[in-house]
C-alpha cells in the first residue's frame, strides 16, 4: 500500500480512537483499583484504556498492533498501559514514544514489514498525557 493510500485508513482509525478518548482520559485508565474495571468476556477485569484498545483493534483489522502509553499516577516513568499484545503492557516507553512526546508531532517509521506510527495523546484540555502507537502491515497485493 502506498503512503497516499494509507492516509484515509490511518485518519479513520486514529479518529475513532481519539473520539473515544476525548474528555475521558483520567487515572481510571491506569489502575483497576482506582476505578470500576470493565469485565472482559473471560471474567478478568480490564482498565478502561485496555477496553478502548480492544474495541478499536476489533473494529480495525488493518492494524497489526495498537498500544497506549502514559506515566501512571505515582510513577516517574512512561510505560505501556494498554496494548493488543498482553506481553507489551508495563513495558517502558521507547524512542518512538519519546520522539512523539518531545516533538508533539506524529512519529512515522517505515519498517520492513510495514509502518509504525506513534502519535502524541492529549486530554480534553490539550495537555499531553501519553502516546498512541499503531503498526500497519500491507495486505496481500498492496504496495507501500
Amino acid at each position: 500500500m502506498r503512503a497516499e493510500e494509507m492516509k484515509p485508513k490511518l485518519a479513520v482509525c486514529v479518529g475513532c480512537l481519539l473520539a473515544a478518548l476525548v474528555g475521558c482520559f483520567s487515572p481510571a485508565f491506569y489502575a483497576p483499583a482506582m476505578a470500576s474495571p470493565v469485565p472482559s468476556k473471560d471474567g478478568a477485569a480490564k482498565i478502561h484504556a485496555q477496553q478502548l484498545v480492544d474495541d478499536v483493534a476489533r473494529k480495525h483489522p488493518e492494524l497489526a498492533s495498537l498500544e497506549m502509553s502514559a506515566t501512571p499516577p505515582g510513577q516517574q516513568a512512561c510505560e505501556t498501559i494498554a496494548a493488543t499484545e498482553a506481553k507489551d503492557v508495563a513495558e517502558k516507553c521507547d524512542e518512538d514514544e519519546f520522539k512523539a512526546m518531545e516533538s508533539g508531532k506524529p512519529f512515522v517509521e517505515k519498517e520492513p514489514e510495514g509502518f509504525d506510527i506513534t502519535l502524541p495523546l492529549h486530554d480534553a484540555s490539550g495537555k499531553m498525557i501519553g502516546t498512541l502507537g499503531m503498526d500497519f502491515k500491507p495486505e496481500a497485493g498492496q504496495q507501500e
